[in-house]
C-alpha cells in the first residue's frame, strides 16, 4: 500500500489522533526532525527511540511538562540511556 500511496493512487493513511500529551510531544519533535531538520528515516527511529524513553520516564515523574526541565536532568538521563 505504501507504494500506491507513494505514486497517489491511494490517500495517505490517517495517523490516529494522540492519545495523550506524551504522545504529542513525541508527535511533534518526530515532525521537526523529519521536517525541520530533514534527518533520514533512520535516524529519526533512533533519536525518537531516545525521545519515547526520556517521556515515559517524565510522564511516569509526573507529567511531560519540558518548561522546568535542567541541564542536570537531561544529563543525568542521557548517562542512564547511554
Amino acid at each position: 500500500m505504501g507504494y500506491l500511496r507513494r505514486l497517489g493512487v491511494l490517500a495517505a493513511a490517517e495517523a490516529p489522533a494522540p492519545a495523550s500529551e506524551a504522545e504529542k510531544l513525541l508527535e511533534a519533535y518526530e515532525r521537526y526532525l523529519a521536517r525541520g531538520r530533514g534527518l533520514a528515516e533512520g535516524s529519526v527511529l533512533g533519536y525518537m527511540r531516545i525521545a519515547r524513553l526520556f517521556v515515559e520516564e517524565r510522564a511516569a515523574a509526573g507529567g511531560v511538562e519540558l518548561a522546568g526541565l535542567t541541564a542536570r536532568e537531561l544529563a543525568s538521563f542521557t548517562a542512564w540511556v547511554c
